[in-house]
């Protein structure tokens, strides 16, 4: 099984197609039937939350735990990840005895399917917001925004959140 980083999905065949034309030369449709089998199951999320970037190798993980009923543990993955273009590693990783219940445990479809829309003026109204901030050392985030967003999705849930930034140290609480 081979899991790549993937900041957004269609990366993936051509870092594929890349990877098996060090084993041996094959047409592209011959090479789609082999993406479709070792990596397309891994996509199951990244598909659903497009640019991921550093975290797409752990939602590929989870995605083929998650996708395929066949993966047992002891079952080897391969892992390629790289940053920014400037580096990258290939490393190997064993499915633990404990990876399919850890993986349920997180319910992420449950949460995919939770998430809210937004309308365009409060999508728009985020990214002015987040581009006015994108390098301040002191941030405080407005739990406002979107409108009953916070209050509907986070508090008292337990869940770990940005409380804030402060001299560019990032603060979370419970």
């Amino acid at each position: 099984w081979h899991l790549y980083h993937v900041p957004f999905g269609g990366m993936a065949f051509q870092a594929h197609r890349t990877a098996l034309r060090q084993w041996r030369s094959m047409k592209k449709p011959e090479a789609y039937a082999h993406f479709e089998r070792k990596v397309l199951p891994s996509l199951r999320y990244n598909m659903q939350l497009g640019g991921t970037y550093s975290g797409s190798t752990f939602f590929a993980l989870l995605g083929r735990v998650d996708s395929c009923a066949d993966l047992r543990p002891g079952d080897r993955v391969s892992l390629f990840s790289y940053g920014s273009g400037s580096g990258g590693e290939f490393y190997p990783g064993v499915i633990g005895p404990d990876a399919r219940a850890a993986c349920a445990a997180v319910k992420l479809q449950a949460q995919l399917d939770a998430r809210r829309v937004l309308t365009v003026a409060e999508y728009e109204t985020l990214e002015r917001e987040r581009q006015r901030l994108i390098d301040c050392g002191d941030y405080a985030p407005s739990l406002e925004a979107p409108a009953g967003h916070y209050a509907e999705r986070y508090a008292g849930t337990g869940a770990l959140v940005l409380k804030g930034i402060q001299k560019h140290f990032r603060e979370y609480g419970w």
